[in-house]
């Protein structure tokens, strides 16, 4: 019965997004990839590095920029930081964004540890550096993933160019890594642009990526509490998920996740939600002028809201607005709050008075 429930809610429930365009001014960025963006509790969207092209009419010869970047959604209005100090330039680094909305940025293309951890405080305009202790990640770590635990402390590296297994723990207070050690279970297999993201009790979810041109689909699940990894193996529903990988992967509670975009032969503008709970993958539909097929893009949202998504920049470079969404979670067999599309409720009414359907909503616990 829930899994005939939840299919109703997934075809109510697919169609309603629409896409809303934030167009720039100020000092706008030129059009990036491979950057990192965070969005603050202030609405704020920060954006760091990255590649751009340099020649005339998108023909690039890539080049890199260490410009510092913010905007705010309220207004679309750029600035840029004016630090004196500040990282070098790099592109594929990742970032995380703590309750403080202290931003912190992870390796990338750079030639030193020196430069491989580094703090912004956007209420001071303050770049800090630091210098860690234990075993860390290899320096030429890029195209890898890092999560914030809930600690606001404890951050996970996986993945990337050094092609391993590895996963590694970054306390920000005590700036140290740990190689995490003795984990049971089978590791996901090495890739790089693969999505990564927490949920709320502190379980880290990889999904898809790349390794060599091999370009992956599978879900992984580390557990922290059990020190241990999990492949989801079996799926339910029709749709199965896609070989992506320089595609996002956001979190957006009851452990739901949206998806968009990304490579794998061409560039995609497909949009899914999956739901770990029930191992079910739904596509979505997005109404309005969108980013179009990109890959390679930040996909950004803010601990207040976790829902809306904030897109800018990737792969073809081709815009400089902000592209915006609010994804409404579906019903899950945790909670039947999670539901909160006008149209899936309206749907479920409208069964309801015609006979087909008794809602109970208490099937849902």
């Amino acid at each position: 019965m829930l899994s005939f429930l939840f299919l109703l809610l997934v075809y109510a429930n697919v169609y309603g997004y629409e896409w809303t365009v934030l167009q720039s001014q100020g000092q706008v960025p030129q059009p990036l990839w491979s950057h990192t963006g965070q969005l603050t509790s202030t609405n704020k969207l920060i954006i760091f590095s990255g590649l751009f092209c340099c020649g005339q009419n998108n023909i690039c010869c890539y080049g890199r920029n260490n410009d510092t970047s913010i905007v705010s959604l309220e207004n679309g209005i750029w600035y840029k930081s004016n630090s004196t100090k500040y990282p070098i330039s790099r592109s594929d680094h990742t970032s995380i964004i703590t309750k403080n909305d202290i931003l912190y940025i992870f390796y990338g293309t750079i030639i030193s540890y020196t430069e491989a951890v580094w703090s912004y405080d956007y209420r001071l305009d303050f770049w800090q550096n630091y210098n860690f202790t234990g075993i860390a990640p290899p320096f030429n770590t890029y195209d890898h993933s890092t999560v914030l635990l809930s600690d606001d402390k404890t951050v996970l590296l996986f993945g990337g160019r050094t092609h391993t297994q590895d996963l590694y723990a970054y306390d920000l207070e005590l700036s140290n890594w740990q190689l995490i050690q003795n984990i049971s279970g089978n590791a996901p297999p090495p890739r790089t642009n693969h999505g990564a993201a927490v949920t709320e009790d502190d379980r880290m979810i990889i999904y898809g990526g790349n390794y060599f041109g091999s370009v992956k689909n599978d879900v992984f699940i580390f557990d922290i509490k059990t020190n241990s990894w999990f492949e989801i193996t079996s799926f339910n529903g029709d749709v199965v998920s896609p070989k992506l990988y320089g595609h996002s992967f956001n979190h957006i509670g009851f452990n739901q996740f949206f998806i968009y975009g990304g490579f794998r032969f061409v560039q995609y503008d497909d949009a899914y939600i999956f739901d770990l709970n029930l191992a079910l993958w739904a596509k979505i539909q997005i109404s309005g002028l969108g980013p179009g097929k990109i890959d390679f893009f930040s996909a950004s949202q803010s601990r207040q809201n976790m829902k809306r998504i904030a897109i800018f920049g990737g792969l073809p470079p081709r815009s400089d607005d902000i592209f915006l969404v609010d994804v409404f979670q579906y019903a899950s067999s945790n909670d039947a709050t999670s539901f909160s599309h006008p149209f899936g409720i309206l749907f479920l009414i409208l069964l309801t008075n015609m006979g087909i359907l008794v809602f109970d909503p208490f099937l849902f616990f």
